[in-house]
């Protein structure tokens, strides 16, 4: 993946209450590129995601952050020059279309372009640049924006590019931030993520958060008793390694936390152990059956359902219920989502399998394969007729992976996506693998076959 958006920092050297960030954002015209779709013209900028407003124009769309001072609010931000250039030619920009929850069954017709917009010769969108959020990734302060490359003038046809905007940020002093506890590891992680995420990243030595005394405990493995002689082998080799490491169980944390549900204390406990003993990376040893998923609210095109998510025990800012309604993650709970701790899932639902599991990333941690890191798996299979699912993995090719990573892509509609195929390439051990196709909890569906729980189990990577 290219970069196309190059960005200037210009900052002042101490950290003054009511002072400004000054950046610049400027925008490749030659990584632009333009095709058509149903007689509409469709703009691809890498790195970029689309306006989703169904029938306004499916225009470019970025997500900047910028980091603040830990203990900051921001203020204000104004936009304060901005170089554009008309792009050659007359426009008829495709519109967005409705989203379609797909285990409803559902289709929909093609939704036609917004007249009051596409009769319109006023600037879409209105604005180059608008404030999102503020939010926490685990003690630094992060601002968001969303950023718009390009706009159109609807009825006269016209696209200009937004070559180079330049914004200040004014912040404010917050309501005080709590020095954090960790590593220096730990600490070197965090700086490493937020340095990939902000377009800032030179301020992250001044914008730190305070730091106490090193952690306690970094490394957090959540499971049933029954599982635990299963996971303290690992628990062993992550001490080896320079973590400290512990195991709670969940009956041990349903006992000594407050809560709603089990979900609720057990993210109650991370809270207060993020904070007071410095955990950073948790892993959660057992299937939802084990340890709880919050299921979080989800509403699209009229329908809403609860979509478990993991998010709630990484995301540790709020209650994801600010209303207090226990109907978690709706817009009116103010959700942060900037993640605070590293989460990840071993769904074992026996003692055999958590056996495998800790015995497979002993070895490969132990013993990792050469150049696995970079090594990607791609699966498509045809969604429904006419609409393949390759297209979103191309997209995600195009924008979002970097040049060196080595994909191999199963398409259904290259006729290479098949049981065998899927089989011998998750034996060699990818890094990375990505399914675009029909699933449910215990089978992935590969064209005209299926990967159930079984394969996984059987494999040997």
């Amino acid at each position: 993946m290219k970069s196309l958006l190059k960005v200037a920092i210009f900052s002042f050297p101490l950290i003054l209450w009511g002072a400004s960030i000054r950046q610049t954002i400027e925008v490749n015209p030659g990584e632009i590129t333009f095709q058509t779709a149903r007689g509409y013209d469709v703009i691809t900028v890498p790195g970029c995601d689309y306006i989703s407003t169904p029938g306004h124009p499916h225009l470019p769309v970025k997500s900047v952050y910028v980091l603040l001072p830990a203990d900051a609010e921001l203020a204000d931000f104004r936009i304060t020059g901005m170089k554009t250039e008309k792009i050659d030619g007359r426009f008829h920009i495709y519109p967005a279309q409705h989203q379609i929850p797909l285990l409803k069954g559902l289709t929909r017709d093609f939704t036609s372009p917004d007249e009051a917009i596409y009769k319109s010769e006023n600037a879409y969108p209105a604005v180059p640049l608008e404030f999102v959020k503020t939010g926490n990734l685990g003690g630094y302060r992060v601002a968001a924006f969303r950023f718009y490359p390009l706009y159109y003038i609807p009825k006269k046809g016209e696209l200009y590019l937004c070559r180079e905007l330049d914004f200040e940020v004014d912040f404010k002093a917050g309501h005080g931030a709590k020095a954090v506890r960790r590593s220096e590891t730990a600490e070197r992680i965090y700086r490493s993520l937020i340095s990939h995420l902000v377009i800032n990243p030179e301020d992250i030595e001044r914008f730190a958060p305070k730091m106490r005394d090193i952690g306690q405990l970094e490394y957090l493995i959540i499971t049933d008793e029954a599982y635990r002689d299963a996971f303290e082998p690992l628990i062993a080799w992550k001490t080896r390694k320079g973590f400290m490491g512990a195991i709670r169980t969940v009956s041990w944390i349903d006992s000594h936390y407050s809560g709603y549900d089990l979900a609720e204390k057990i993210r109650n406990y991370l809270k207060i152990a993020h904070a007071d003993s410095g955990v950073t990376w948790v892993l959660i040893g057992g299937d939802t059956d084990i340890v709880p998923a919050r299921k979080a609210y989800v509403y699209a095109e009229g329908y809403t359902d609860y979509a478990p998510s993991d998010l709630y025990y990484s995301d540790l800012d709020g209650t994801w219920d600010a209303d207090g309604d226990h109907v978690y993650g709706e817009v009116a709970d103010s959700l942060d989502l900037f993640p605070d701790v590293y989460v990840g899932r071993a769904p074992v639902n026996s003692l055999s399998e958590a056996q495998t599991f800790v015995s497979k990333v002993l070895n490969y941690e132990k013993n990792p394969p050469l150049d696995y890191e970079t090594d990607m798996l791609f699966m498509a299979e045809e969604l429904w007729t006419g609409c393949s699912g390759h297209v979103s993995k191309e997209i995600i090719d195009t924008n979002y992976v970097p040049d060196y990573f080595d994909i191999t892509k199963l398409y259904e509609v290259n006729g290479n996506l098949n049981h065998a195929n899927a089989i011998s390439e998750l034996n060699e051990g990818k890094a990375y693998i990505n399914h675009s196709g029909h699933a449910n909890y215990n089978v992935l569906s590969i064209a005209q076959s299926t990967l159930t729980s079984g394969d996984f189990d059987g494999l040997v990577n």
